[in-house]
Order: structure tokens, then C-alpha cells, then sequence
């Protein structure tokens, strides 16, 4: 039995886990709003994840900034000039992966390569879609 997305949508809808954002007004593709049963489910997870990461260890402490702050600061951080992730499309199957994360598969650290290098590696040792 193939399982298709919208399969997926129409059971989230069903069981108030999540609705497109804005629905009955036409709706913003990509946008979804949580419903009773998802923001419990959301709520358990970031709990659970804040648990492991924040909670348990001495040397980590939360903050909650805002998301939208000067240009300065994402300048300042290095994400202006040097954030960059580079994604592949596998072309039959449509997957997309970060090129960093599939070449760690291969023990391959492409964290300082161009995107001329991130193919010639790829080309090199015939590294196709998993």
C-alpha cells in the first residue's frame, strides 16, 4: 500500500494534530497550525528534547532570544558571510540531502568545500542517492 502525503494531511486533520495555517481563507502553502492534539504532541517532544540537552547537562543553559534582531547580529555571527548549506537532489527520486550530511556517510568532511569540490568528490567516488 503506497502511502501518500496527502493521506498523511487528511489523518492529521481528522485527529487535530495539525491544519494548513489560515485553511478557511484559502491557506499559505507550507504554513500549519497545531491543533489540541498537536501542540500536546509538540509540547512532550520540545520538553523531551529539552530534557536531554538543557536539563541533564551543567555546561548548556537556555535562552530564548528573539528571532527577528539587527542584521548586525547575523553579520557578527557568521551567518551573513559564511552560513552556507549546500543541498543535492537526488534526481530520480527527488530526495534532497545537505551535501555535509551525505558525505559524513562516506567518512568525508565537507564542511570547507565549494560546491565545485562537493562535486567533484561526489563524481570521484560515485556516491549516488541512498
Amino acid at each position: 500500500m503506497e502511502i501518500r502525503l496527502e493521506d498523511i494531511m487528511n489523518l492529521c486533520k481528522r485527529r487535530a494534530i495539525i491544519f494548513p495555517s489560515g485553511e478557511i481563507y484559502g491557506g499559505l502553502a507550507g504554513f500549519f497550525d497545531y491543533g489540541p492534539v498537536g501542540i500536546e504532541i509538540k509540547r512532550k517532544i520540545v520538553n523531551s528534547w529539552w530534557e536531554f540537552f538543557v536539563i541533564k547537562r551543567d555546561d548548556v543553559f537556555g535562552i530564548s532570544p528573539s528571532i527577528i534582531t539587527t542584521p548586525k547580529v547575523w553579520k557578527a555571527s557568521g551567518h551573513v558571510d559564511e552560513f552556507i548549506d549546500i543541498l543535492l537532489e537526488c534526481t530520480s527520486c527527488k530526495a534532497r540531502y545537505k551535501a555535509e550530511t551525505l558525505l559524513e556517510e562516506y567518512n568525508i568532511d565537507a564542511t570547507d568545500l565549494s560546491l565545485e569540490g562537493i562535486s567533484k568528490i561526489i563524481e570521484e567516488h560515485n556516491i549516488r542517492c541512498p
